[in-house]
């Protein structure tokens, strides 16, 4: 893969290879099991928001890129969250990959997404 060298951001120019790289099967097993240690079984809801009862939560800000390989997994639990009457917002930033808010103050697409979050933030 080649990288872009523009000042805003470094991005992999092949497109997915980041995701394939994070969340290889055998990445996201250990993590899982680093994550929940042998007493937590896979399919609690502390292993995935997605199994969780989303009634009387508090209001729910989710952010996710448009190149997020969990993307589907975000639209969802806005999805639900939103059908138990949680007060949910949803922010898809486009072309953007996995934890791109953490390039924040090396790339304006993450400085919008916090500012985003800001405003979300006093809103409440």
């Amino acid at each position: 893969a080649r990288v872009n060298p523009c000042r805003r951001c470094l991005f992999v120019q092949a497109k997915g290879i980041i995701q394939q790289r994070l969340l290889r099967a055998n990445v996201r097993v250990k993590g899982r099991n680093l994550f929940l240690g042998e007493a937590t079984p896979a399919d609690h809801p502390i292993a995935s928001p997605l199994r969780s009862d989303f009634h009387g939560f508090p209001p729910l800000y989710t952010n996710v890129g448009s190149e997020e390989a969990l993307l589907d997994d975000a639209l969802r639990l806005h999805e639900k969250a939103t059908s138990a009457g949680v007060d949910s917002s949803l922010s898809v930033a486009e072309g953007m990959q996995h934890v791109f808010p953490f390039l924040a103050g090396r790339a304006p697409e993450a400085d919008e997404e916090i500012g985003r979050i800001a405003d979300w933030y006093r809103g409440l």
